[in-house]
Formats: structure tokens, C-alpha cells, sequence
């Protein structure tokens, strides 16, 4: 029988039981794919803290809409409140972040809606909860025009929450795509034009246990000098 590998097992645990109860955090999200053997391009999602650069998780699979629905399944059972959500304007997320951190209010009485076939729901998330995208408009290959805009919330709120935690000027997913190239660099499945492939999914998502492991409690992280060392975790 092909056993889980002991390392990424203990790896898993750690991870499971370290990143849990976080205060409130802003969280990037974003998806890459990578390669498995005889199945080609195999994606894998992943949402990060920008406070404290730490991996709160991931889910792999196919690009759908289920991999946005377990990635933040995994968000809302480690973190107790989110303040912003940034990502790209893959529309999955859309769904996934309004499933587990949205609620609905009704604009009117109950007995006045009876009237209508379909009652009228603002959207907006929990804990006055904010959600931006960063769309990339691109022409043969290059990216011709960056787009910011807010899905929930309001922009200027947005943008004054980074500005105020020193996160930087805009609506930005910087971190993510940071964290993307740190794998690409330590992990060979990842390079894009590699010829290293992982043979079975089990094995691709140890790797990336033992990885994520690694990269929140054993690399240093020069980014966070100036800041409260993995600020958010109690």
C-alpha cells in the first residue's frame, strides 16, 4: 500500500494544529498549476496572511469551483475574523467568499415581500468584511492594463485599510505571487517549463505539506523585520 510519507504526515498535524484562532488578517489567494504525471496541468490554490506572510492553506485539484469552496473552507475554520480578501478576478472566488464569510439582510419586512416573486438581498460579508480584485488585461501574452475594483465594500475603504497597515499604496496580490515564486524556486513540480513531475497527487500534496511547514515556522523571512514577528498568531 502506498503509506502517507512520515515527515509531511508530522508536517500536516503541526500545520492543523499551529494555525488555528487567528486574529483578524487580510488574505491573498491565488492558483498555479503545476504537473502530474499522465495528467497533465494539476492546480493548486493557496491563501496566505499579508501581516504575517503566513500559509493559513491550500486545496489542489481541477480549476473549478469546488477548488475555490475547499481553500475557503480551510480560511474560515483557521481564522476567526477576515478583514480584506485580495485576489485575481477568477469568478469562483466570487461564490466561495460569499458561502463561508458573507451574510444577507432583508430590505423589507417579511410581510411586504410576499408580494414579490423574489426578495431583493444586499450582499455583504461578515464583520463588515471587505473583498477586492486585481484583473489582468492582456495582449498577446502581455499585460496591457491592471484593473482594481471592489466586490464587497467600497475601494476607497479598501485601499485605506492597506494604507493604514502598511501594506502597501493599492489594491495589489503581491504576497501571493511572491509566495508562488519561493515555491517554483524550492519545489521542482512547479517550474513552469521543468521536466520534473510529481507521479501521483499524494505525493505532490506531501511535498507541499512538508513545504508549507517550513516556510511558517523554519525560513526567516526578511520582509518582517520591521514588523511584529507572525503578528496574528496566539
Amino acid at each position: 500500500p502506498d503509506l502517507e510519507h512520515p515527515c509531511a504526515k508530522r508536517a500536516k498535524e503541526h500545520h492543523n494544529q499551529a494555525i488555528r484562532n487567528l486574529k483578524s488578517q487580510g488574505i491573498q489567494m491565488d492558483e498555479a498549476h503545476t504537473k502530474i504525471q499522465g495528467k497533465g496541468a494539476h492546480w493548486t490554490a493557496l491563501a496566505i496572511a499579508m501581516q504575517s506572510l503566513i500559509i493559513i492553506g491550500f486545496s489542489s485539484g481541477n480549476r473549478d469551483q469546488l477548488l475555490a469552496n475547499r481553500l475557503l473552507a480551510e480560511v474560515a475554520v483557521r481564522i476567526k475574523k477576515v478583514s480584506i480578501f485580495l485576489t485575481d478576478g477568477w469568478k469562483p472566488y466570487v461564490k466561495a467568499i460569499y458561502r463561508f464569510f458573507g451574510r444577507k439582510e432583508r430590505k423589507k419586512k417579511y410581510r411586504e415581500m410576499k408580494k414579490l416573486k423574489k426578495e431583493p438581498i444586499k450582499c455583504q460579508l461578515r464583520n463588515n468584511g471587505m473583498y477586492a480584485q486585481v484583473v489582468k488585461k492582456r495582449k498577446n501574452r502581455k499585460v496591457v492594463q491592471v484593473i482594481q475594483r471592489a466586490v464587497f465594500g467600497k475601494a476607497e475603504a479598501c485601499l485605506n485599510y492597506i494604507r493604514e497597515k502598511s501594506l502597501g499604496m493599492h489594491i495589489h496580490t503581491i504576497h501571493i505571487e511572491r509566495l508562488f515564486g519561493t515555491i517554483r524556486l524550492r519545489l521542482p513540480t512547479w517550474r513552469r517549463r521543468g521536466r520534473c513531475c510529481s507521479k501521483l497527487k499524494k505525493r505532490h500534496d506531501e511535498k507541499l505539506n512538508i513545504f508549507v511547514d517550513l516556510y511558517n515556522w523554519v525560513w526567516p523571512h526578511s520582509s518582517l523585520k520591521n514588523r511584529v514577528h507572525r503578528q496574528g498568531v496566539q
